[in-house]
């Protein structure tokens, strides 16, 4: 009898590792490979660039503080779109319910002359 509950305890924890390298592995795929949200964008020389990978509709550029900067009723898939943006630091682009983040770098303060 101490036979048989050894031999379903280690089926048991077989499962149990079977089941967490499963999980693993389904978490590291998905990392790896985040869902596509249709757009990316990045702050280049004070334009937010937006690039589409689908086609878009309703893109808005704002503040952190949730002033429109840039509104693009459409952009088609591998098209990009330019907003002028000024001296601040961090944008927000949004499409529909998705929204990302931009951080611009301000341009480097010239060294003082020795």
């Amino acid at each position: 009898m101490d036979l048989l509950r050894a031999g379903v305890f280690m089926i048991g924890v077989a499962l149990l590792i079977i089941a967490a390298l499963g999980v693993a592995v389904y978490l590291e795929a998905r990392w790896r490979n985040p869902p596509d949200v249709g757009f990316y964008a990045q702050c280049v020389d004070r334009y937010v660039v937006v690039h589409a990978s689908r086609d878009l509709a309703g893109v808005k550029v704002t503040t952190p503080e949730g002033g429109i900067l840039c509104v693009f009723d459409s952009v088609k898939a591998g098209s990009d779109a330019l907003c002028p943006v000024g001296n601040g630091t961090v944008y927000v682009v949004a499409v529909g319910d998705v929204a990302r983040v931009v951080q611009c770098s301000r341009p480097p303060m010239p060294a003082a002359a020795d």
